[in-house]
C-alpha cells in the first residue's frame, strides 16, 4: 500500500540518519489529500492500453491499463514506479556545462493537457525557454520529446537528459537486457541508441520495455536509485556496491553549440514488446529493495511480505510448492509453503522475512522457486540491500592463541574475544561479526568454529594457591567442593588429573597431577598457613614444569587475594609461558585486582575471572566446563604461497562494538605447491574442497568439475590475471543440487603463452 504523503513528510524526520535516499518520499497518492496544493498539479491520458502522467516540474509516470497483450496480468501494471503519481523519474538539462533539474532552472512550469499530450513549458531570466512532453501514439507508444530554445543574445552549450526510475510490473523494477543476456551489475553503456528490460531476469520475463533515440545517447547510466537519484552528472555515484538492488536509468544526449535564435531538441521512444507470460505460473512478490536503519539500528528485522501466484495457463498444477534459495543472512519464515490452488486463478501467500545485522553494506541475491511435480515453473530473483549498522571501532579486545599453518596453505588462527567494559568472554560470535584479511586481501570464504584441542578428553588442571593467612576459608572451599569439580569433569567425559601448587613469598608445596582425590584433599589439609609478600609469577612458571600430558587440556586455577612482585618473572614471560604449552589461566580473587593485576595474565590465555567472594562451588562448576566455547579458530586457505611471510588482519564487530589485530606467520619453506597450476585440499573431502589455481599466463581459462560418467556437475570461467587464485566447490551442481558422493574429475582448460592449448586434470574423491 502507498503511505499518504503527509504521513510520510512527518515519519521522514523521525526516522533515523540513512546513507541513501528514501524513495517513499517521492511516490505521492492524490487520494490521501483532501486538498491537492498548487505544486502537486498533474494530468493524466490513457488510451486504454496505456496510461502517461505529467507533473509540475517535469515529474512523470508511464503505467497500463489493458496492456498490449490478452493476458490480463499485464493490466494497470507500472512501467515507471508509483504510478500514477510519483517524482522519481524526469528530465533535467546541462547549460554551458551545469546540470540542473527542470524545476530549479524554469519558473512556472505547469502542465496543459492536449489530446494525447502532456507538456510542460518553462522560461529563465537568461531568456531561455524550455518545453518537455509526453505522447501516446496511435502505435500505443510513448514518445518523450525535450526542446530548449535559446532566446537570448549569446550562444550557449546545451545538453538534455532523462532520469527514469523502472518500476517494471506489479511490484517489480526492472532488469536490464543487453546481447539476450540479463545483467545485475552497475555500468555505463557508451554511445548506444536503445536499451531493452524487462519485469523479471529468469522464467517468464513478464512486462518487456524498449527505449530507443534517432540520436545515439553518449552515455545511459544503470546505477543505484538512492544512492544516484540526485546525481545530475553523466557518471556513476560514488558507491562501493556494484550489484543492482534498485535500478535508475539516466539517459545523456550529446551536447551542442546553440545559436541564438535556434533550438536543440530530443526524443526518446518507449515501445512494448509482446509481454512473456509463457509458464504454467507467473509469480510476483512485494518483497522490498532494502531494509532501513532507525536510529542507528535494522529495523524492522523482519520483513512481512507477500507473494502472488497467477495461474498462466488452464491446465497448470493444482498443488504447488515455494522454496527459497537464501543467503546466510536472509531466512524465510518456513523452508517451503504447499499450496492447493484447485479452484483457483491465483493466491496470496504471507512470507515473513527476517535479516541478521550487517556491519557492512550488503547486497544480497534471493530465489524462490514455484514447483509442481517435481519441475520448476517459475522462479523470481531478486537482490535486497543491507546497510551497515554503525559500530565503534574500540571496545573490544583479541587476544590470539596459536596459529597453525601445519596444513599450509590451510591456515588456522586460534583467538578469543573480551568485552572491555564487562570483562567477559564474546561466546557467541558468528560469521557476520567477522572480517578478516591476508595480506589486504578481504577472505569471505573462511570457516569459523570454536576451538577443541585435537578432540583429546585429556584434562590437566593445576591449582595454584596463595598459603597467605588469610587464605584459609578459600583452601577449604576447594577441598570441600573437589569432588563435585571432579564429577562434572567426568560428566564431560574428561580423563583428568589434578596438580597443586601452593606459595607465598617463595613456591612452597609442588603435588604432581593424580587423579586420587582423597590424596588432593590430604594435600590440601597438609598446607600451612604464613604471610610474605605472595609471589604469584614464579608459582605460575613452576606449574608449567609439572608433568602435563601430550594433547591434553591444560588449565590452572588460581586463586590469591593480593598483588603480586614482578622481580622474578614479568607478567610478559608468564603469558608468552602459557601460551607456547597452550595453558589457559582462570583467576580467582579480589575485584580490585582484576583490571591491573589479573586480567594481564588471564585474559591473553583466554581464561575467565571470578571475585574470590563468590560461591567457590559455582566458580570450580564453571571451570571445570572447560573454557572451550571460550576459544575460536578460524580456517582459510591462502593464496600467499609465494611470499615468505603473510600478515592477517582480523576485524570484529560484535553488539556496537569493535576491535581489530594483525597476526603474522611464516610461510612453510617447502614451496612446492607454488609451483602447481592446480592444487586441490582436503582430498577426500565431505563438506568443502578448495581449488588453489596458479593462472601463470594463462588465458581464456575454465575450470570443469566432471562425475565419472562425463557429465559435467560445475564450470567456472578465470579471470585472466597472473598469480594465485581460490575456489571453494561445496558438492553442488549448477542447479544448487546436492552431488552423491564417489570420485568427480577436475579439468583445467586454458590458452598458454604460446597460443597453444594446456590442460591438467585432477581426481577428487567426495565422503560424507
Amino acid at each position: 500500500m502507498r503511505w499518504k504523503l503527509f504521513f510520510i513528510l512527518m515519519l521522514a524526520g523521525a526516522l533515523g540518519a540513512s546513507n541513501y535516499v528514501r524513495k517513499a518520499d517521492y511516490d505521492i497518492d492524490f487520494l490521501g489529500l483532501s486538498k491537492a496544493a498548487s505544486w502537486l498539479n498533474y494530468e493524466c491520458y490513457d488510451d486504454g492500453y496505456f496510461e502517461i502522467s505529467l507533473g509540475n516540474g517535469g515529474y512523470f509516470t508511464l503505467g497500463t491499463q489493458s496492456g498490449s497483450s490478452a493476458s490480463s496480468l499485464d493490466d494497470h501494471c507500472n512501467i515507471t514506479y508509483g504510478h500514477p503519481y510519483a517524482r522519481t523519474s524526469f528530465p533535467f538539462l546541462s547549460v554551458d556545462g551545469n546540470w540542473y533539474k527542470t524545476e530549479d532552472f524554469f519558473a512556472d512550469c505547469y502542465v496543459k493537457k492536449s489530446e494525447n499530450i502532456l507538456s510542460i513549458c518553462g522560461t529563465n531570466d537568461a531568456s531561455i525557454a524550455y518545453r518537455f512532453s509526453l505522447s501516446l501514439q496511435p502505435d500505443h507508444s510513448i514518445t518523450l520529446t525535450t526542446t530548449i530554445i535559446n532566446d537570448d543574445q549569446v550562444p550557449h552549450d546545451f545538453s538534455s537528459a532523462m532520469m527514469i526510475d523502472p518500476g517494471i510490473g506489479k511490484y517489480g523494477d526492472g532488469w536490464i537486457r543487453t546481447n539476450g543476456e540479463i545483467g545485475a551489475e552497475r555500468r555505463v553503456f557508451e554511445n548506444s541508441g536503445s536499451l531493452e528490460i524487462w519485469e523479471k531476469p529468469t522464467g517468464a520475463r513478464g512486462l518487456g520495455v524498449n527505449i530507443s533515440s534517432e540520436i545515439n545517447f553518449t552515455k545511459i547510466v544503470a546505477d543505484n536509485w538512492p544512492f544516484a537519484y540526485k546525481q545530475m552528472e553523466p557518471e556513476m555515484s560514488d558507491s562501493e556496491i556494484q550489484t543492482i538492488f534498485d535500478l535508475l536509468l539516466k539517459f545523456y544526449w550529446p551536447a551542442q553549440s546553440v545559436a541564438v535564435g535556434d533550438s536543440l531538441v530530443n526524443a526518446m521512444t518507449i515501445t512494448f514488446p509482446e509481454a512473456d507470460f509463457s509458464r504454467a505460473f507467473f509469480t510476483r512478490w512485494d518483497l522490498p529493495v532494502f531494509f532501513d536503519l532507525v536510529d542507528g539500528s535494522m529495523f524492522p528485522r523482519t520483513q512481512s511480505t507477500y507473494m502472488e501466484i497467477i495461474k498462466g495457463e488452464e491446465s497448470a498444477p493444482e498443488n504447488v510448492t515455494i522454496s527459497f534459495d537464501l543467503p546466510d543472512k536472509l531466512q524465510a519464515e518456513f523452508e517451503n509453503y504447499n499450496l492447493d490452488l484447485s479452484g483457483k486463478q491465483a493466491l496470496f501467500q504471507r512470507i515473513q522475512i527476517n535479516a541478521n545485522i550487517a556491519y557492512e553494506d550488503l547486497v544480497l541475491p534471493v530465489k524462490a522457486l514455484v514447483s509442481a511435480d517435481d519441475e520448476i515453473q517459475d522462479e523470481i530473483l531478486r537482490y535486497i540491500y543491507l546497510p551497515e549498522t554503525p559500530v565503534s571501532d574500540s571496545g573490544l579486545t583479541i587476544y590470539g592463541d596459536s596459529l597453525i599453518t601445519s596444513d599450509f596453505p590451510e591456515v588456522s588462527l586460534v583467538f578469543n574475544v573480551e568485552n572491555n567494559l564487562l570483562g567477559r568472554k564474546i561466546t557467541d560470535l558468528s560469521e557476520e561479526n567477522i572480517f578478516l584479511y591476508e595480506n589486504e586481501t578481504r577472505i569471505n570464504d573462511f570457516e569459523l568454529g570454536f576451538f577443541e584441542s585435537d578432540g583429546s578428553n585429556l584434562a590437566d588442571i593445576v591449582f595454584v594457591m596463595d598459603c597467605s593467612g588469610s587464605m584459609g576459608n578459600e583452601i577449604a572451599a576447594v577441598k570441600d567442593n573437589i569432588n563435585d569439580f571432579a564429577q562434572r569433569l567426568l560428566d564431560k567425559g574428561y580423563d583428568f588429573q589434578v596438580g597443586v601448587i601452593t606459595f607465598s613469598t617463595t613456591v612452597d608445596d609442588v603435588w604432581d597431577f593424580t587423579n586420587d582425590l582423597d590424596q588432593i584433599k590430604n594435600n590440601l589439609s597438609s598446607v600451612v598457613l604464613w604471610g610474605g609478600v605472595e609471589d604469584s609469577p614464579s608459582a605460575l612458571m613452576r606449574a608449567t614444569e609439572l608433568s602435563w600430558r601430550d594433547r591434553s587440556k591444560r588449565s590452572i586455577v588460581w586463586i590469591t587475594d593480593e598483588a603480586y612482585p614482578t622481580t622474578q618473572y614479568s607478567k610478559e614471560q608468564v603469558v608468552a609461558k602459557m601460551l607456547e604449552m597452550g595453558i589457559t589461566v582462570h583467576g580467582v580473587g579480589l575485584n580490585s585486582l582484576q583490571t591491573d593485576w589479573f586480567n594481564p595474565i588471564v585474559n591473553p590465555t583466554g581464561g575467565n575471572f571470578y571475585d574470590i567472594n563468590g560461591n567457590f562451588k559455582d566458580i570450580l562448576l564453571d571451570i571445570a566446563n572447560m573454557g572451550s566455547e571460550y576459544k575460536y579458530m578460524i580456517s582459510y586457505g591462502s593464496i600467499f604461497l609465494e611470499n615468505t611471510q603473510n600478515d592477517i588482519y582480523l576485524k570484529l564487530r560484535y553488539n556496537g562494538l569493535g576491535c581489530q589485530s594483525i597476526f603474522t606467520y611464516d610461510v612453510p619453506s617447502d614451496g612446492t605447491l607454488s609451483k602447481e597450476v592446480l592444487t586441490v585440499y582436503p582430498n577426500p573431502f565431505n563438506e568443502r574442497i578448495n581449488f588453489v589455481l596458479n593462472l601463470q599466463d594463462l588465458s581464456k581459462t575454465k575450470m570443469y568439475i566432471y562425475n565419472l560418467l562425463g557429465k559435467k556437475i560445475m564450470e567456472y570461467t578465470l579471470p585472466h590475471s597472473p598469480g594465485y587464485h581460490k575456489i571453494a566447490w561445496n558438492g553442488r551442481d549448477m542447479q544448487g543440487h546436492d552431488v552423491s558422493t564417489g570420485m568427480y574429475i577436475i579439468q583445467l582448460a586454458g590458452i598458454d603463452g604460446n597460443g597453444d592449448k594446456f590442460m591438467r586434470t585432477h581426481k577428487i574423491l567426495y565422503l560424507k
